[in-house]
């Protein structure tokens, strides 16, 4: 392992973890405070046989978005810088740099197009360095997730340049799912009355439940706007009624783009950062002080 002075990389980790920290608690804040804010209505369609439920009404919450995107950027930067940081400390291990304003954290394309080693960079250093580009192949994001898969390198470099060079984080209110009015009069078979209690039953979890609403969500469009649609629901006690005027509360989270999920997305991102530093700091010198990823690593990377 090649021993280089890393607090100036750390400390800009550490700040990054203590503002993720701030804006997932602001997070939570604005989740509270707009849990009730997009009503839903529900108008019958006698062909499909289902209520289509959309948004009623939206929140002002462009200064909300406003702030979420200034903070993404601050971690977002504070993240990317630490790398930066790094690469500089490798930097002097050659000597001091011919340009020094071209000492950066490199980013090779997926493709592998790009893979030439900075000449500020000893051919060993690159081998260490290079294990970590994208072009070493796909690295931590869960099959789940949304969107087109970005490598956490080439993610937060573009991230970064937007927030730097272009216009503030992108962040967009979405539609993540709803509560809803009662939809039946009648207990599924796995809940029991006994003397007056509901009880689980998990032994009739596969009996028939014939009450149970059908809840259709392959035409949700995700969007913050009135009149999206929100889910299709086929609901006994809704019957066939025309028009409900109120159903429930849309559930809103905020993304990046492709409806990227914020807070997950920058904890991937950070856990890279981490990975990447920690290979380049000598065991003495790990501990408290040298930073933390921003959910404890699970095994996903």
């Amino acid at each position: 392992m090649v021993e280089v002075d890393l607090r100036s990389a750390w400390a800009k980790y550490r700040h990054a973890c203590a503002q993720f920290e701030a804006l997932a608690a602001y997070v939570e804040a604005q989740d509270r405070g707009l849990a009730e804010s997009t009503p839903l209505a529900a108008h019958f369609d006698p062909v499909a046989g289902f209520h289509v439920v959309r948004i009623s009404r939206v929140p002002d919450i462009q200064e909300i978005v406003e702030e979420l995107s200034l903070r993404a950027g601050d971690v977002i930067n504070n993240l990317r810088t630490s790398l930066d940081h790094l690469m500089w400390q490798l930097a002097q291990l050659q000597g001091p740099p011919r340009d020094p304003l071209r000492v950066k954290f490199r980013v090779c394309k997926t493709n592998g197009l790009s893979c030439t080693k900075p000449d500020y960079l000893g051919s060993q250093v690159w081998g260490q360095v290079h294990e970590f580009q994208p072009c070493k192949g796909v690295n931590g994001r869960a099959d789940s997730w949304p969107g087109e898969y970005v490598h956490q390198a080439e993610q937060l470099a573009k991230l970064s340049n937007h927030d730097k060079h272009r216009n503030i984080v992108d962040i967009d209110p979405a539609v993540s799912g709803f509560s809803s009015i009662p939809t039946r009069l009648t207990l599924p078979p796995w809940i029991e009355v006994i003397d007056g209690e509901h009880i689980f039953a998990p032994g009739r979890l596969g009996d028939p439940d014939p009450d149970a609403e059908v809840i259709d969500l392959s035409r949700a469009d995700h969007r913050l706007a009135v009149g999206a649609e929100v889910a299709r629901v086929r609901a006994q006690l809704w019957g066939s009624v025309e028009t409900i005027g109120f159903i429930g509360f849309a559930r809103l989270h905020f993304t990046l783009p492709q409806l990227l999920p914020l807070l997950p997305t920058l904890q991937r991102l950070s856990l890279y950062c981490h990975e990447v530093l920690t290979a380049f700091t000598p065991d003495s010198a790990a501990g408290p002080s040298v930073g933390r990823p921003m959910v404890p690593t699970n095994g996903q990377r």
